[in-house]
């Protein structure tokens, strides 16, 4: 909503081969924003503007003025669908967390019982305070990034979901959600039963995270939200 120039670069004549000298032409990337009142303003973002500080060359279509622009803001529009997609929230509370089971590579299992955590499988130990609490805080900070796509066999293929896949639930207790009014005051509450969620780890992006799987969709995940999922072991 808010647009800051960095300069006033020069005018212009609006015929075709002036404007597209600047790659401000036919086809230059346009982006238009529509108003509650019917209006609406386009802008037409051109080549590099070669200066010392990297900038682009933009204007508002129609109007003979080029400005330049930081080169990143070009990038706020350059977006796919699944960007816009929703994600889900599962940062859900971890004081939920009863049991957690871990199949595929390197299998566990760790169960909670009174506060007390306890390694299940391959074993049977105590699990420790500080390392449970560790992940706990994690797992209360999870979250996905950007939708990458329904879970069909192309897209679980791709993006490396496979019978090996490392697969982690978190086996939730029954809980109350309390709704409040705008004077705090308690107005409602619902009772969630135990839950049981899912997710299922795919193929690595890079150096920034990994494909998740969750109630048959795909998602990318950073490695500081979610990247603790793939390096959970006993160690």
């Amino acid at each position: 909503t808010v647009l800051t120039v960095n300069e006033l670069a020069s005018e212009v004549h609006l015929e075709e081969e002036h404007l597209a000298e600047l790659g401000l032409g036919k086809a230059a990337a346009r982006v238009t924003a529509r108003y509650a009142d019917d209006s609406s303003i386009t802008l037409v973002f051109g080549d590099s503007a070669q200066t010392e500080i990297p900038s682009d060359y933009i204007m508002i279509a129609s109007d003979n003025k080029v400005y330049t622009i930081s080169q990143e803001t070009r990038d706020h529009f350059d977006r796919s669908l699944a960007s816009l997609h929703p994600t889900p929230a599962i940062n859900f509370n971890a004081d939920l967390v009863t049991r957690i089971e871990i199949s595929g590579s390197e299998p566990l299992v760790l169960q909670q019982e009174e506060g007390l955590w306890e390694i299940l499988s391959p074993f049977s130990y105590p699990a420790d305070k500080e390392a449970i609490s560790r992940l706990l805080n994690s797992i209360s900070k999870m979250r996905f990034a950007v939708y990458a796509g329904e879970a069909d066999d192309e897209n679980k293929a791709q993006f490396g979901f496979n019978t090996g896949s490392r697969t982690v639930t978190f086996h939730l207790a029954p809980s109350i959600i309390t709704g409040y009014d705008e004077e705090g005051l308690a107005v409602s509450q619902e009772r969630v039963p135990e839950q049981r969620i899912t997710l299922s780890l795919g193929d690595r992006i890079d150096n920034i995270g990994l494909y998740t799987l969750y109630e048959g969709e795909i998602y990318q995940s950073t490695n500081a939200s979610m990247g603790f999922l793939s390096e959970l072991s006993l160690s």
